[in-house]
């Protein structure tokens, strides 16, 4: 799998701006944040790339992408 086709959850999300669940699922309430996509099951995922840049902008520091590949 390769970062193009991969996602990441809400809970990996927190992680990796360093912030709490609640305040990615508020980012999403108030139209904020990365673009996700809202899987059949009702679950949530980030696609990773865009993930990880909006984590890097948010933080201010830089996140190795190696890590999710």
């Amino acid at each position: 799998m390769n970062s193009s086709d991969a996602f990441i959850s809400s809970k990996k999300l927190a992680e990796l701006c360093g912030v709490s669940l609640r305040t990615v699922e508020g980012w999403r309430r108030r139209k904020q944040g990365p673009l996700y996509e809202k899987r059949p099951n009702r679950t949530v995922r980030y696609p990773l790339a865009t993930a990880i840049a909006y984590a890097e902008e948010y933080s201010g520091r830089s996140i190795a992408r190696e890590r999710y590949e």
